[in-house]
């Protein structure tokens, strides 16, 4: 998303600016305003190989409770929080399960061919689910998952 993407390189130069150890992290990043699908689809557009491929899909929205409108009820979700409901409404629904695979696999070739030029021994592709989402895919299944509270983080690694 366009917006979304100036909003990153805005945040960027802040934190450039303010020096120390968040200038040194800032200076890490690399930003690119564009379909990641076609960045990880085009190996020559990659400058450095990333020793991490981090996938963040927008969570489809959850199902409302009808029983979740009484106030102080203890039933039902709680409100999505502001800065998730802007973000929302500035790049849609998300949770487009073709789409997710198939970024997801686009990722792991650019990680295992990461590895075969000996850039690497293993690259890892990480992606954010939420709790009781299936797998982006069926296969292979994530060698790790790190639960939270709503959210768990699967990895996938390439190599050895």
């Amino acid at each position: 998303n366009p917006f979304v993407g100036m909003l990153l390189l805005d945040a960027r130069s802040r934190a450039l600016k303010e020096g120390g150890v968040v200038a040194e992290a800032a200076a890490r990043l690399q930003i690119r305003i564009e379909d990641a699908r076609s960045a990880l689809g085009d190996p020559s557009s990659i400058e450095e190989p990333p020793d991490v491929i981090y996938l963040d899909p927008m969570f489809p929205e959850g199902k409302k409770s009808s029983k979740s409108s009484g106030k102080g009820s203890g039933k039902g979700k709680a409100a999505v929080k502001k800065d998730a409901m802007l973000l929302r409404m500035l790049v849609g629904e998300g949770a487009d399960p073709v789409q997710d695979e198939e970024l997801f696999t686009l990722a792991m070739q650019v990680a295992k061919m990461q590895v075969a030029t000996n850039q690497a021994t293993t690259a890892r592709v990480v992606v954010k689910r939420s709790l009781r989402a299936p797998g982006i895919v069926e296969s292979p299944p994530p060698q790790a998952s790190f639960k939270g509270k709503s959210v768990r983080v699967d990895r996938y690694r390439s190599g050895t």
